[in-house]
């Protein structure tokens, strides 16, 4: 019964690191969820992620490419919204 507890406790005690313990993003994998973000229209989303990874690794490249395509198409979407709401009261 000992043994069991105790057994037991081990097995709690080296499984709670892996637990509590959170993986830092990094600026590759902010990258990843900007453009996976970007590519399911989700602009304001991939802004976030893709100014995430620009904060962490202001070389990285397509991270900035991304970010400059992903505001150009929240803008167009906010327009095309808008065009659709003057559209619409003028009817």
């Amino acid at each position: 019964m000992i043994r069991t507890s105790i057994v037991a406790l081990v097995i709690l005690l080296l499984s709670f690191p892996a637990v509590a313990q959170t993986q830092p993003l990094t600026a590759a994998s902010e990258l990843q969820l900007g453009v996976e973000a970007y590519n399911k229209i989700h602009f304001e989303e991939a802004i976030n992620h893709l100014e995430k990874a620009i904060e962490l690794d202001p070389n990285l490249l397509n991270a900035s490419l991304y970010l400059s395509a992903a505001r150009g198409a929240r803008e167009m979407q906010l327009g095309v919204e808008a065009d659709k709401n003057i559209h619409y009261e003028e009817a």
